[in-house]
């Protein structure tokens, strides 16, 4: 439906799912919430007939329930999402969650914090730790 450019018959088709309890649906549906509500606040567009807040707070309910669920990705973009609301620490947590899941961008922000100091004590070795140990794993593996 998506691809065909129906976004709106995806978000329903998405939102039933969600609902549902399936985590790649919930994970989708957040994603196309958040990204309504980044276009509202830019005044592209309107959030689905409810405030920019209201489209926000809907998709990161649906990415708490995805990633609790096991879901990398959603993990990680509430980890985006809980950065751009300015809460750092809470941030590194939904990145350290994803990161144990092998998400590699996931593991890139989580390296990025330790790097700047956003959300936990700034700690180069940490930061090339994250990034370098999947590329050793990944070594090993081979």
């Amino acid at each position: 439906v998506y691809a065909r450019g129906d976004v709106d018959g995806a978000r329903r088709a998405y939102a039933r799912l969600a609902e549902a309890g399936y985590e790649v649906a919930q994970a989708n549906a957040a994603w196309l919430l958040d990204r309504a509500a980044r276009a509202a606040r830019r005044g592209a567009a309107d959030c689905l007939g409810t405030s920019a807040g209201d489209c926000e707070g809907r998709a990161r309910r649906l990415y708490e329930l995805a990633a609790k669920q096991g879901n990398a990705d959603a993990a990680l973009r509430l980890g985006d999402m809980t950065l751009r609301a300015g809460d750092a620490a809470r941030a590194v947590g939904h990145y350290q969650a994803a990161h144990e899941l092998r998400h590699a961008q996931a593991t890139f922000a989580l390296a990025w914090c330790y790097q700047r100091g956003l959300g936990v004590r700034r700690d180069e070795l940490r930061a090339s730790w994250a990034i370098f140990t999947p590329l050793l794993h990944a070594i090993e593996a081979h």
